[in-house]
């Protein structure tokens, strides 16, 4: 395969990750080499990736850049991006940042998810081109339409937080839910404050509770918290003490202030309480500084030095 470059670098990918039973990555960049030698643009990105990251050869910047640059020049997305990261940062070559958004500009065009919400954060910031709201927007949404759930749930805050230029409660909605429907604990919360507060939505406490339930069982903090507020004041699902003490205690068992707090005022007014609030979780620290912090400001200041004595011994 001396002279096939194709061959060269699916053999190099091979011996890279170990598939067949071999796996060097010194051997793998040597073929990589070989075919970017040639002209292969992908072969040059994985040999530029490779001095990336100092796997196969020693960690080189200016190999890096080199490499990336090649290989961008003839098309490749992947080289277009991680060249726009290089000037960006200045890494192997002089920091150039409208450099840096022309080449972010080029990956995108391809349809490159990464390169898209780095120029939407280039308008954003007025960093490399001249800051403008709309382009921000237009570019973080193409970014996010490729289904990446994380994607989908920070453009819906910054809908939300008006970063765009004005709030808009309808699109954060929107981003939020799709999200949400793949499973994004964050957004499930978030989902939840906006059927709660009628933001975007119009209001409804029963689905907020529905959405703070399945951000809870993935375990998202304030999540617990909300949920237990709803089983305590009733709003959105039958009251309940009992279930809304049992979502505090699992918020305040992840070191939630606000959630500790209802949990030792609760206990300072009911010998039952207190007896569980005694028995807390002693693997948890968060939960004993929590607890240790509340109790200093409701003055009682032997539990208080309890409960930070046990979050101490663990650390």
């Amino acid at each position: 395969i001396a002279d096939t470059p194709d061959a060269q670098v699916a053999l190099g990918y091979c011996i890279f990750h170990g598939i067949g039973g071999h796996e060097d990555e010194a051997e793998a960049a040597e073929w990589y080499r070989k075919a970017a030698d040639q002209g292969h643009a992908d072969a040059q990105y994985r040999l530029g990736e490779c001095y990336d990251n100092g796997q196969g050869v020693e960690e080189n910047d200016a190999e890096t850049a080199e490499w990336y640059q090649k290989a961008a020049d003839q098309g490749h997305a992947g080289a277009q991006y991680r060249l726009a990261l290089c000037y960006d940062i200045g890494r192997g070559v002089e920091e150039d940042r409208a450099k840096a958004v022309d080449w972010y500009r080029k990956a995108a065009d391809q349809g490159r998810a990464d390169a898209q919400k780095d120029l939407g954060k280039c308008y954003d910031h007025g960093r490399g081109v001249e800051q403008d709201r709309d382009k921000a927007a237009y570019w973080c949404e193409k970014a996010a339409a490729h289904g990446n759930a994380h994607d989908q749930c920070a453009l819906g805050l910054r809908y939300q937080k008006g970063r765009f230029g004005k709030q808009n409660h309808a699109k954060a909605v929107d981003w939020f839910r799709r999200a949400a429907d793949q499973g994004h604990g964050g957004a499930q919360y978030n989902l939840g404050l906006c059927h709660a507060n009628g933001q975007g939505v119009e209001q409804g406490h029963d689905k907020a509770v529905d959405w703070f339930r399945k951000a809870a069982n993935q375990g998202h903090v304030e999540a617990k918290y909300n949920l237990g507020k709803c089983y305590y004041t009733g709003e959105g699902v039958k009251q309940d003490e009992d279930e809304a003490f049992r979502w505090f205690w699992a918020a305040a068992d992840r070191g939630h202030g606000p959630a500790a707090q209802i949990i030792v005022k609760k206990a300072a007014s009911s010998s039952s309480s207190r007896l569980k609030f005694e028995a807390a979780d002693p693997e948890c620290p968060d939960t004993q500084c929590s607890f240790g912090k509340c109790l200093e400001e409701l003055s009682n200041h032997k539990f208080a030095s309890s409960s930070f004595r046990k979050a101490a011994n663990q650390g």
